[in-house]
C-alpha cells in the first residue's frame, strides 16, 4: 500500500499512470482509477460506505489491485483546498 502525500503539480498523478502501464501488462494485476466525487455522498458515514463497497469489489477479483483516488483529500468534510494540480 501507498498513500502519496506530497504537493499540488510534483506528478502524483504521472506516477499513477506509469505505474498503471506497467501493471497492466500483466495479467495478475487489476489497475483502478477513480475520482474523489465517485465516492462522495451526503454525508461522511455514506461516503465511507460507498468506498468500502466499491474497494472490497475490487479486493474480490481475485488479483493484485492497484487502486487510485485522485484528489481523496476532497473526501473528508470540512475540506478546503487552497491548491490544485496544475498539471
Amino acid at each position: 500500500s501507498s498513500i502519496f502525500l506530497v504537493p499540488p503539480g510534483v506528478g502524483k498523478t504521472t506516477l499513477v499512470i506509469a505505474m498503471a502501464l506497467e501493471v497492466n501488462k500483466s495479467a495478475e494485476w487489476h489497475f483502478q482509477s477513480f475520482d474523489h466525487s465517485d465516492f462522495e455522498a451526503e454525508g461522511r458515514n455514506v461516503t465511507g460506505i460507498n468506498i468500502k463497497n466499491k474497494l472490497e469489489a475490487i479486493i474480490n477479483n481475485g488479483k493484485k489491485n492497484l487502486v487510485f483516488i485522485d484528489e481523496a483529500h476532497l473526501l473528508l468534510d470540512h475540506s478546503e483546498d487552497k491548491h490544485y494540480d496544475t498539471a
